[in-house]
């Protein structure tokens, strides 16, 4: 038993800012990855002179200490502040978001006006006096928008971002991720932008790594290196098993052979139903019912490469609307120029679906086709594309359907009986936050297995009252 480490599952930021934390006071640790390069979801890959982002991401955060720790990673001053541009492709228009007066103004239709306006009256009068029931995501957003603006936007987007009726997405998702309370939230915000108050929805300027954003996890593995510890790459683990002072993991490697590595404590960041089915002696029966009623989203991303200019200056755009099978797409050049060569450009296009299903199984070049076909149908490409690469993330949401609360919990109690096995992060809390949350969430977790701090507390990263977005 090598009671002088902590074995750390998983090398997104979340396992490398435990590692980078306890390396600083003096503790070494081990960082096992199953893939091939760190950063998780926080990742990327170059290819052709052209640097790719698993989807677009920004770095902003609420929190001095966290962005200072950004900023130590960075002291040569790499990196860049934009201010964010994105935009909602609806009804062959495009709104920017948030949104702007004079953006609405031009691009409403006057019927849907008139018609989400009534809708809103009817709304706020029912959730002021008759206080009606909010048992689904639809429910909370219809409630607080009315059916209009619910059916144009809401509704579409995010049954094609889960994949599920709204009626069976939990109300958490909206309070959670829809930054304005209601309609009339929406017009303050119109008419008076830059509140101090504003959600971070709302935050305009990001930083962002001139080199792409795998270039933060790049740094912050070298720098918990440089603090003594061992990351390695291409380690699935295979099970955890508690033994007398400890744990140990069984793991397969790029070579299919098994081995163990052992340790007195464990942080994970691994999704959490990977855990517990994982956990030996095995969880109760229904504890790993629980665990596989909890399911992460799957993404699929065809990245896309011509000779021409970025075809708008918006680091993403939204595409709520059915006939569309991406959600999102992001424009890497806007995030950075040196992303792109010299006189070209690149469409990242992202494709919600859950692993083995038909969009996730579809052949790269089926994928490609499609991205490429609606992109010249909403007037984004016009060039001839060159080259086409794929990408795939297994876990990247938490699914917030009726009912995961409950199981979530269950699941939770059972990795936290087992002392010093903390499991922290997006996957391993099951909790969509951002990147600052995934730094610190890691952070405690290391402050944890030091005996410095409640494994409670700091698995409460991110149950503040705000909002993620």
């Amino acid at each position: 038993m090598n009671r002088d480490r902590v074995i750390i599952l998983g090398a997104g930021l979340c396992g490398l800012a435990a590692a980078d934390e306890l390396g600083a006071a003096g503790a070494s640790s081990l960082v096992l990855e199953s893939e091939q390069s760190v950063g998780g979801l926080a990742g990327g890959f170059q290819r052709g002179g052209y640097t790719f982002d698993y989807g677009p991401h920004r770095f902003h955060t609420p929190d001095p200490v966290t962005r200072d720790y950004f900023l130590g990673l960075f002291p040569d001053g790499a990196f860049l502040t934009p201010r964010r541009k994105s935009e909602i492709q609806l009804v062959g228009k495009r709104f920017a978001y948030p949104l702007e007066f004079r953006d609405v103004i031009r691009n409403l239709d006057l019927v849907d006006n008139a018609r989400a306006f009534i809708d809103y009256l009817e709304a706020f009068a029912r959730l002021r006096f008759s206080n009606p029931p909010e048992e689904s995501f639809e429910d909370w957003v219809v409630n607080r928008f009315g059916r209009t603006l619910f059916d144009l936007y809401f509704g579409p987007y995010t049954e094609k971002l889960w994949g599920l009726p709204t009626s069976r997405i939990s109300p958490d998702w909206a309070s959670q991720r829809i930054s304005l309370v209601n309609l009339f939230d929406v017009l303050k915000r119109l008419i008076l932008p830059g509140r101090k108050d504003e959600p971070r929805t709302y935050a305009r300027e990001f930083l962002y790594p001139a080199a792409g954003i795998a270039e933060l996890p790049r740094r912050l593995a070298a720098r918990a290196a440089e603090r003594g510890a061992e990351i390695r790459t291409g380690a699935l683990v295979v099970a955890l098993r508690r033994t007398t002072g400890g744990f140990s993991v069984r793991l397969r490697g790029a070579d299919n052979r098994e081995y163990e590595e052992t340790a007195a404590r464990v942080i994970s960041t691994i999704p959490l139903p990977e855990l517990l089915h994982g956990l030996e002696p095995r969880p109760a029966g229904p504890v790993l019912t629980a665990a596989k009623g909890l399911r992460l989203r799957a993404l699929v991303f065809s990245h896309l490469t011509y000779r021409g200019a970025t075809p708008s200056d918006n680091h993403w755009i939204y595409f709520p609307e059915a006939g569309y099978t991406f959600n999102r797409i992001s424009e890497p050049a806007n995030f950075a120029p040196e992303l792109a060569p010299v006189g070209a450009a690149a469409l990242t296009v992202e494709i919600s679906c859950d692993v083995d299903d038909a969009h996730w199984n579809r052949p790269a070049a089926e994928v490609h086709r499609s991205a490429e076909a609606g992109l010249r149908r909403a007037g984004l490409l016009r060039e001839a594309v060159e080259t086409a690469y794929l990408s795939r993330q297994p876990a990247a949401y938490p699914v917030y359907d009726l009912g995961y609360a409950e199981r979530y919990a269950a699941c939770l109690a059972a990795a936290n009986r087992h002392e010093n096995l903390i499991t922290t992060g997006r996957q391993g809390l099951f909790r969509y936050g951002n990147m600052d949350h995934a730094l610190i969430m890691g952070r405690k977790a290391a402050l944890v297995a030091l005996g410095r701090q409640e494994r409670e507390t700091a698995q409460a990263v991110g149950t503040e009252n705000e909002y993620f977005g």
